[in-house]
């Protein structure tokens, strides 16, 4: 049981989100100047989703007792459905690595076959070194292909895809089946299989979608551990946190977002203990990946004191997340590197963001964020028409549904922006209902949530950021669905017997 200040923090948190997803649902709707959404198209058809949802939810409920006795046997069943339908996708939807996408391919690539980057690629990776980790993890994927003479590497990068989005989905389903039951599992399961987009970056080699399974992975494991009722039993998951996480966060430093989830929710739950052990197994799997990275990478890919001033540093993602609709800006880019040393890059990106949020002022820096807010959160898409769809490798249905100048683009487009304001909408209302009901178990979830709010408001805004903390969405979204149906169920159930009598 938590104590009455904990509970209360946990309230109070649950009020702010309420406020602030229910303020930026609002603005999604109404106000949404990004993106050229009608809510008069995708309103209704939020409404056929829900309606959907809520039949896929009562079947799921009619066949409980047989999803619980059966259940290796139906998720073993739903995963080889997934395997099928992302390999149905990529044989429609392959495209050719472009901008960062193709860099970190064919640097792992050129690893592999020559045995060296050169340039322009090289150059590419002594400015964004933070994308080596995942070059170089794919150039020994790549490799052990290779040595059996397996040389279609755009095959290998989408079963590496594969393997994570799978990865992702088991991690929901133990996270949701270990909190919530079941049958709240299976339901998770189908709300993800539903969110289009994912299927649609099968072919996209990015530290999005290679970083997804790590975030429910995280959540998982301090389930376990939260459970555990002596230290013995927190050997193991702490041994699987140690082993897996460094990667994970190596890979995408955003990760970083559910371990302060995590940390925050056991200091309110005064368990002091476990979180030292948590923060000190993380720290140290983050630090034993970055030095074998970093090992690999300055004795055989770059010189680690030209690395150190070509470097772009952090402080440009913020520079330029101020200026604009706070998207990407080359522009930015070639500004810090004009300066040679990493002293100069940072001082000139500081010097430049004290200058940006003075023109903004207070009152027009607030405004600003909302905006940004909007532009992170305003879309369900993903940013599919530029990144899964970009450059296709041959012209088929499902590219005209996610290329921005396909003849079905808007109609699927419409469909997707439908089922991202569902959800949007659900998950606060969920927030209102773990608040009534003053359910702690969710706090961790929606907290996550929460921080990659505040992380896009301060970084690069772009919806395609939203993609590796899909599941959690998928978990509050669940949680939120089911309050929703349950208590839809209640009140019809009432309105017969009231009707009866």
């Amino acid at each position: 049981m938590l104590r009455q200040k904990s509970e209360k923090l946990i309230q109070i948190f649950y009020i702010v989100f309420v406020v602030t997803f229910g303020w930026l649902f609002f603005n999604v709707i109404f106000n949404n100047m990004h993106f050229s959404y009608s809510p008069f198209v995708v309103l209704p058809i939020a409404g056929v989703w829900l309606f959907a949802l809520y039949l896929i939810y009562r079947t799921i409920q009619k066949h409980e007792s047989i999803l619980v006795k059966y259940k290796v046997r139906y998720l073993i069943a739903f995963f080889v459905l997934l395997v099928i339908t992302l390999f149905a996708v990529y044989s429609q939807l392959r495209t050719y690595p472009t901008r960062d996408f193709e860099r970190i391919f064919t640097g792992a690539y050129n690893y592999t076959i020559a045995g060296v980057i050169e340039d322009p690629y090289l150059d590419y990776f002594y400015k964004y070194p933070n994308n080596m980790p995942l070059t170089i993890f794919l150039q020994f994927v790549f490799r052990v292909f290779y040595k059996f003479g397996f040389t279609n590497f755009y095959i290998v990068g989408a079963l590496v895809n594969t393997f994570c989005i799978c990865g992702t989905y088991f991690f929901l389903y133990l996270c949701c089946e270990k909190r919530l039951g079941v049958k709240q599992g299976f339901f998770a399961l189908a709300l993800m299989y539903l969110c289009i987009p994912i299927h649609f970056y099968i072919s996209v080699f990015y530290t999005d979608i290679i970083s997804m399974p790590f975030i429910p992975f995280a959540l998982y494991i301090s389930f376990l551990i939260q459970d555990a009722k002596n230290a013995k039993e927190t050997i193991l998951p702490l041994a699987g946190l140690f082993v897996v996480i460094g990667f994970g966060l190596k890979i995408k430093y955003s990760v970083a977002i559910i371990i302060i989830a995590i940390s925050i929710d056991f200091i309110i739950r005064k368990e002091y203990k476990k979180i030292v052990a948590i923060c000190l197994t993380v720290l140290c799997s983050f630090f034993t990946w970055s030095s074998g990275f970093d090992a690999f990478m300055y004795k055989n890919i770059l010189d680690e004191e030209i690395a150190y001033d070509a470097a772009t540093p952090f402080a440009s993602w913020i520079m330029m997340s101020l200026k604009g609709d706070g998207t990407h800006d080359p522009n930015d880019n070639y500004f810090i590197w004009y300066f040679e040393t990493h002293e100069e890059k940072n001082e000139y990106a500081w010097l430049e963001i004290r200058a940006r949020l003075e023109e903004h002022g207070v009152l027009g820096y607030i405004r600003f964020l909302n905006q940004k807010a909007i532009r992170s959160f305003g879309s369900g898409n993903m940013d599919m028409s530029n990144t899964a769809a970009d450059s296709p490798m041959r012209q088929g249905f499902l590219v005209e549904c996610a290329s921005e100048f396909g003849q079905y683009f808007t109609s699927c487009d419409n469909i997707i922006q439908g089922y991202h304001i569902m959800l949007f909408l659900s998950i606060t209302i969920g927030a209102l209902m773990a608040y009534k009901k003053r359910v702690a178990v969710m706090f961790p979830v929606y907290l996550s949530i929460f921080g990659l709010f505040l992380f896009l408001l301060l970084w690069e805004s772009g919806q395609r950021y939203l993609i590796n903390y899909t599941a959690m969405y998928m978990f509050a979204g669940t949680y939120a669905l089911m309050q929703i149906f349950d208590r839809f169920d209640v009140m019809v159930r009432k309105k017969i017997q009231k009707n009866e009598q």
